[in-house]
C-alpha cells in the first residue's frame, strides 16, 4: 500500500500534521509512506522508519515545486494521497482516495481542522522521530547527571520574543542544585541571545546555538525535564515529545496554534478568540511577567 502525505512547509504546522500522519500509520501497519514537506520542515521525517522516501519542496518562481512533485510522485498508482496544501496535483495524480484540505473552519484550531479531514474527535496527539545516533548526540551535548531544563527564547519573528531579561530572571528563579538550563536557539540567532549567558554562572546555563540539527534539537527536548519558550516550532516538539513544556504566546493566537496535553501550559498575552488573526504589534510580550510564567512552569516541575 502506497500512502502520499503532503504536509506543510513551517516546522511548526508539520509537526502539527504528524497527529493525522501518525493516526494512519497506526490504520495502515503495512503501507509505505512517502512524505513532501517543506525544506525547513522536511528533516523532521527522516528518522520515521515507515516513510520511505521524504521529498522536500522548495518553492520556485510560477509553482514549479509543484510542476516538480508531480513529475516524482506521477508514476506511481497511490492507494491514499492525502493534501494538506490543498494543491491541485492531488486531483491528477493515480490514486484510489483522495484525503484534500480545502477552506479551514476557523471556528477550529488547526490540530482540529486536522483531524476532521479523517473524521477525528479529539485530535490524535503529535509524534516525531529520533535515532539512536541522535539521541547519542544529544547526550553528548548535555552534562551527565543534572537536570537539564531547555530554554528557547528567539522565533523568527521578534514579536513573538519574550525578552531576554525575563527569560534570565526566570530562570534565577527556577534554579537549584543540580539544574542546568540548555538554551536552544539556531545558529543565525547565536549572536543575539548571548546577553542571556552574561546573567548566569557558566556551570548553570549552556549554549546549543547553532550546535544542532532539527531532530538532535529534538532528542535534546526528549531528555529534558522542562520545556520553556515562546510561540515556534521547538515548542511543538516538546509537545511531541511529552517533555512537560510551558508556551508563551503574545501576538499569536492560541486557540488556533498552541499545542494541547496535559503536559503543556501555554501563557498568553491576550485572550484570543477562535480564528482571530494575529496581531502585529511587538508589546504584547512585554505584557506577560516573569510570575505567570514562573507558576507554569512549577505547576509541571
Amino acid at each position: 500500500m502506497q500512502i502520499l502525505f503532503i504536509s506543510s512547509g513551517s516546522i511548526g504546522d508539520a509537526i502539527i500534521s504528524t497527529g493525522i500522519l501518525g493516526h494512519l500509520m497506526d490504520e495502515y501497519p503495512e503501507a509505505a509512506f512517502t512524505v513532501a514537506a517543506g525544506p525547513a520542515a522536511a528533516p523532521l521525517f527522516g528518522a520515521c522508519p515507515r516513510i520511505k522516501r521524504v521529498i522536500p519542496m522548495v518553492k520556485q518562481p510560477l509553482n514549479r515545486h509543484w510542476i516538480e512533485l508531480w513529475q516524482q510522485t506521477n508514476a506511481t498508482k497511490w492507494d491514499v494521497v492525502v493534501d494538506l496544501r490543498g494543491s491541485i496535483i492531488s486531483y491528477i495524480l493515480n490514486t484510489r482516495h483522495r484525503i484534500i484540505f480545502r477552506k479551514p473552519d476557523k471556528s477550529l484550531s488547526k490540530a482540529e481542522q486536522l483531524a476532521a479531514l479523517l473524521g477525528l474527535k479529539p485530535p490524535p496527539p503529535t509524534r516525531l522521530w529520533s535515532s539512536d545516533e541522535m539521541r547519542t548526540r544529544a547526550r553528548e551535548l548535555l552534562p551527565h547527571g543534572k537536570t537539564v531544563i531547555v530554554l528557547a527564547p528567539k522565533t523568527n519573528s521578534t514579536a513573538k520574543d519574550w525578552p531576554l531579561d525575563r527569560f534570565a530572571e526566570l530562570a534565577r528563579s527556577l534554579y537549584k542544585e543540580g539544574v542546568v538550563f540548555a538554551v536552544l536557539a539556531s545558529a543565525l540567532q547565536q549572536q543575539a541571545i548571548q546577553p542571556l549567558f552574561m546573567t548566569m554562572p557558566s556551570d548553570r546555563i549552556l549554549d546549543l546555538s547553532g550546535k544542532t540539527d532539527l531532530l538532535t534539537a529534538y532528542a535534546v527536548i526528549e531528555q529534558a525535564t522542562l520545556f520553556i519558550g515562546n510561540d515556534s516550532g521547538l515548542l511543538h516538539m516538546a509537545a511531541a515529545a511529552k517533555t512537560p513544556c510551558v508556551g508563551i504566546y503574545g501576538p499569536s493566537n492560541d486557540k488556533t496554534y498552541a499545542p494541547h496535553g496535559n503536559h503543556v501550559r501555554i501563557v498568553t498575552a491576550i485572550d484570543f478568540k477562535p480564528g482571530e488573526e494575529e496581531k502585529r504589534d511587538n508589546s504584547y510580550m512585554q505584557m506577560i511577567g516573569v510570575p505567570r510564567v514562573e507558576s507554569a512552569a512549577r505547576e509541571l516541575w
